[in-house]
Parts: structure tokens; sequence; C-alpha cells
């Protein structure tokens, strides 16, 4: 509904005194309240039209997702489950972007130069808001300056596994290989720089294994490699591996969360192999560019929060080897600045170069 709001009230009642003057004093007014509005707007004398704010019928077109990675990964499969329980509960559209490349660089350019109106969301995992920044020397985005956290989804871990032809059973029994014959042992990583590349990294200082890390483009040419025996080792999501740990291909070594893996239920975790301070998880959650308004904000953060707790968008998100773990807007920011005084050390130390 369009309001008027009067600038200057003084302005308005010396018009319709003048109109009465005219018409004459001993007759009623007959001018009506929005024949005395039309005349002032006509006349400039000092009211304006207040449309209403963003929020008010937002959203009313379709609503655009961008995604930092193909179809058919992880990150694809996540976003289409949100997005399709998010649009119904919004009543619009949400179309997903696709737009791998680069450590997802790609896909936050194009969300941090679109308008804050809520009409372009973005997905992005901890390697867009956090290692990207220590990753690559100059990025084309500022994850701190340029987006704007909505509420972080799920949580995800990973799990080492060897080929079944390296003599070691258990963490410490790799470790101890590892030393004694330097420089052999090969590790595959989807990327360089993503998450389970990262966690790789971590566990490697804080446990003393050695191994040579080798990213591949993407995480089925890092799985094939390790079947193959082409790496003797690799690390990546646990729902990707337990197929081949159940045919024996791969031999699942140690998982990095706090708790085990259903996936992988008999898989130890660090901190059971004696090494917590090795232990890692990544994240994924949603993001504006940098201005949103607080209106849509709030319209959207009750919605992402209706959606989350909804059983049947938990029960797709597990099936998907994903925890849900839902945080509102501010509890998100704080964990994102935590992550960076976590990883920066580790990240400069690793030095690790883009692909």
């Amino acid at each position: 509904m369009i309001k008027f709001e009067l600038r200057s009230f003084s302005a308005l009642e010396r018009w319709l005194t003048c109109l009465r003057h005219l018409q004459g004093a001993h007759m009623q007014p007959t001018i009506s309240r929005r024949a005395a509005i039309a005349g002032a707007l006509a006349s400039g004398i000092g009211l304006t039209v207040a449309t209403p704010s963003l929020a008010q019928g937002w959203p009313t077109r379709n609503i655009r997702l961008i995604v930092p990675a193909a179809a058919g990964s992880v990150p694809d499969a996540l976003a289409r489950v949100v997005g399709e329980a998010l649009a119904r509960r919004l009543g619009q559209p949400i179309a997903v972007d696709n737009r791998p490349g680069a450590g997802g660089i790609v896909a936050m350019q194009e969300l941090a130069r679109s308008a804050p109106d809520g009409y372009t969301l973005g997905l992005g995992t901890i390697s867009q808001a956090v290692f990207n920044s220590y990753v690559f020397p100059s990025l084309a985005y500022d994850p701190r300056r340029d987006l704007l956290p909505l509420a972080r989804l799920v949580t995800s871990s990973f799990v080492l596994a060897s080929h079944p032809s390296v003599a070691a059973a258990s963490l410490s029994e790799l470790i101890d290989l590892s030393k004694r014959e330097s420089g052999k042992l090969m590790l595959g990583v989807p990327a360089s720089g993503s998450p389970p590349h990262v966690a790789a990294v971590l566990m490697m200082q804080e446990t003393g294994l050695s191994a040579t890390v080798v990213p591949f483009r993407g995480g089925p040419a890092a799985l094939t490699a390790a079947i193959r025996g082409d790496v003797q080792l690799i690390i990546d999501g646990p729902t990707i591996l337990a197929p081949q740990v159940s045919d024996r291909a791969l031999r699942a070594i140690v998982g990095t969360a706090a708790r085990r893996t259903d996936a992988l239920a008999e898989t130890p975790t660090l901190a059971e192999a004696g090494f917590k301070s090795a232990e890692c998880e990544s994240w994924m959650g949603l993001f504006a560019p940098r201005g949103l308004s607080a209106e849509v904000s709030a319209i959207l953060a009750r919605e992402i929060q209706a959606v989350m707790d909804d059983a049947a968008t938990a029960s797709r998100l597990h099936a998907l080897g994903l925890l849900p773990a839902q945080l509102a807007a501010a509890t998100f920011s704080d964990l994102i600045e935590a992550e960076h005084r976590r990883w920066s050390p580790v990240l400069q130390k690793a030095a690790l170069k883009p692909d």
C-alpha cells in the first residue's frame, strides 16, 4: 500500500484554507481528502510518496543461488535440497547457478558484485570463507568485507584411507611406516586448498605423518588414483569412501571428526588415535552480498531456520553424509572469525599454492 507523508502540514492547511475561501465562507467545504492530496501533489507543496520498504512483499520474483561447485557435487546437492525447501516457504523459485572453478573464487566474486537485494544468494564452504584468504596470494574478493553470513547449514568430516597394499592398519602404524620409508607415500586430495587438503595438512603437522600431497582435479579423479594404487593414501568424505572400503578396494584408517561417522562406524577418530588436536570438520552455509537490508535478512533467517528444523530436510541431508548444524547469522559470523584465527597459522606454515 502506498502511504503519503507530509513534509509540511502547515503548507497543506494553507492550501485547504485558500480553497475554502474561494468557495465562500458560507459554503460547506466540498473538497475531499483524496482531492486535497491530489491537488497538493499537483501544486508541489511538500508531500512526498513513501514507497513500501524492500522487505514488504519480498520476494516477488526468482532468487538465484550461486554454488561454487559443479552439478552433481556435494555442495550442489546441498544447495538443491535446501533451495527447494526454502523456495516452498518463500513462494518463489530458487534457481541453482553452478559456478565451479578456481577454488570457488568465480562463484564468490559473482556473489560479491551482485545487488544486495536478496535476489542473489550464495552457498559457501569453509574454503571460500576462510581457506582461500591464505591459499591465493591475490584474492578477487574479500570474504569478510564482501560477503554477509546468513546461516551455517551443515558440517561434514573426512576419512583418511589407504590402498590395501599399504602395510599399516592404524594411524600409528601408518606414521611409523611413513618415517621408515620417507618420501614413498603419496596422499591424493580432491583439489589444492580444498577442505580435505587442509585437513590432511593439519593431520601431518599434528601427528608427524609424512606423505607427498598430490592434488587432483576433483574427488572422482583422486578416488580412481587411490583405487588403482597410483597414490597410496586418500582423504575425502566418508560417504564417498565407504563403498570402496566395503568392497575392500580401500582401507579406512582414521576419521577427522570429533565422533565416528555413521558411514564408517568402525573407523576410529583422531582423538581415539591420540591426536585430538588434529580434528577437522568442514561446513557449508548461506551468504549474501554485503549490504543486504536487515528486513530481508530477518525474513531469510526465519525461513532458513524453519527449513533446517524440518525432519524431511534433515533426512535428505543425512543421506548425503551431511550433519545438519544450523547457526544463526551472528553466531556464524563469530565462527568464521574463530576459523580465521585457527587456520591462518596452519596455512601460512604449509604455504599451499593454488593449482
